[in-house]
């Protein structure tokens, strides 16, 4: 039987009836405004959080910020919370399927502006992007996403996706725990999955002088990366052959 979320994208797809075999591709498009990426040091100590999306009035930064500035922040959350919510246009990309049913061919690629994560604190947001992530050399972080696996259907569709995780330019393979529902004519992806400690420094070569010190000494364990993506129906490829 079809998944309440399968049933609802095979709806979405048109295909006029025509002698032979029929195919269509399924396209979703990241919509920006409302998708975010969070990160946050692990073990939780309420420190080294940051996210694209300062806008979500649930988002809180970590410890760290001066006085002034937790009230400044308090101010911009509480005017956030009182318009509609809009994420900083920081993630962006597209998904295209097959099947809808065992969710088999499927590719795609979510990319995020590495400058738009903040903490909530302008000095270290500025340190953070010129030493630690470099984003004027390296400006985007990326998922290239091959395919879904061990796929549970449901209200909720779970998995794993398979792909190629690009940070500071370098690639890894990588299998991410994912989970999928419905959300009126969208779907609301939610992504997370670790990065060791030691990877920042010996595989993604992030800054000695910035990183070394807590991940040499084993207080920092991993960093946590959370990726919300909420993808609305693009066009359909449709093909024909006899």
């Amino acid at each position: 039987m079809y998944s309440v979320i399968g049933r609802w994208i095979s709806l979405c797809v048109v295909v006029t009836a025509v002698p032979g075999v029929v195919s269509a591709q399924v396209r979703w498009i990241v919509d920006a405004k409302s998708s975010s990426v969070r990160w946050e040091v692990v073990p939780h100590w309420n420190q080294l959080r940051a996210t694209t999306c300062p806008e979500d009035p649930a988002w809180q930064p970590g410890e760290g910020t001066d006085h002034a500035k937790a009230h400044q922040w308090d101010a911009y959350l509480r005017a956030a919370a009182a318009r509609a919510r809009a994420c900083t246009e920081a993630v962006t990309g597209s998904l295209t399927t097959k099947d809808t049913t065992t969710w088999s061919g499927v590719s795609g690629i979510v990319t995020v502006k590495a400058d738009r994560l903040v903490t909530g604190l302008g000095m270290r947001d500025r340190f953070a992007h010129k030493v630690v992530l470099e984003t004027l050399r390296y400006p985007e972080i990326r998922f290239a996403i091959d395919s879904l696996s061990g796929i549970t259907n449901g209200d909720t569709l779970q998995g794993r996706a398979v792909g190629v995780f690009e940070l500071r330019g370098v690639s890894q393979p990588m299998a991410v725990p994912v989970k999928a529902w419905r959300e009126g004519k969208s779907l609301r992806v939610l992504a997370q999955f670790q990065i060791p400690a030691r990877d920042l420094l010996e595989r993604y070569h992030m800054s000695e002088q910035a990183v070394g010190m807590p991940v040499r000494h084993g207080v920092w364990k991993a960093l946590e990366i959370e990726i919300e993506a909420v993808l609305t129906p693009g066009p359909s490829d449709v093909t024909a052959s006899r």
